[in-house]
């Protein structure tokens, strides 16, 4: 029963401390290949969206640069 309770904390542990170590995710302006839009985000917003511009540090991508932990 130790073990168990050894290897759940060690294992919340280990998840919880690699994502405090992870770097934050830069910005880019992505643009809608169908209307022609743009929109700043980290992630794609979808099928039919590329990237335009960037990497930017902010989330108004006014701020051209990669973000630093």
């Amino acid at each position: 029963m130790k073990v168990k309770v050894a290897m759940t904390v060690a294992l919340a542990l280990s998840i919880v401390s690699s994502s405090a170590l992870a770097g934050r995710a830069a910005w880019h302006e992505w643009k809608n290949l169908t209307s022609g839009a743009t929109v700043c985000a980290q992630t794609s917003p979808g099928k039919g969206w590329v990237i335009f511009s960037g990497p930017y540090t902010d989330l108004k991508c006014t701020t051209r640069g990669t973000p630093h932990k």
